[in-house]
């Protein structure tokens, strides 16, 4: 698999402190989980690729949108791999 460039959504914000009213992605391999080994995320099913989304009170049309439009940039291949 070709290694993916980071993509920022544009709705969701990038951060570690859950709780909020809006819709967050960490990624805990780098943040809440970042004081465990590898093999200690692992077990722990956290995987690198792994990206925590917390979804806010945003309208749901909105936050589709904002995750579909992230993923056709860091991966546009995949619409059309889907279409066939």
């Amino acid at each position: 698999m070709p290694a993916m460039t980071p993509i920022p959504p544009e709705l969701i914000t990038r951060l570690v402190n859950i709780g909020d009213a809006k819709s967050l992605a960490c990624h805990p391999a780098s943040t809440t989980h970042r004081q465990m080994s590898a093999d200690e995320q692992r077990k722990a099913g956290v995987l690198p690729e792994t990206i925590r989304l917390s979804v806010g009170i945003e309208h749901v049309s909105d936050i589709i949108e904002d995750i579909d439009q992230a993923l056709d940039r860091a991966c546009p291949q995949r619409r059309l791999e889907a279409a066939e």
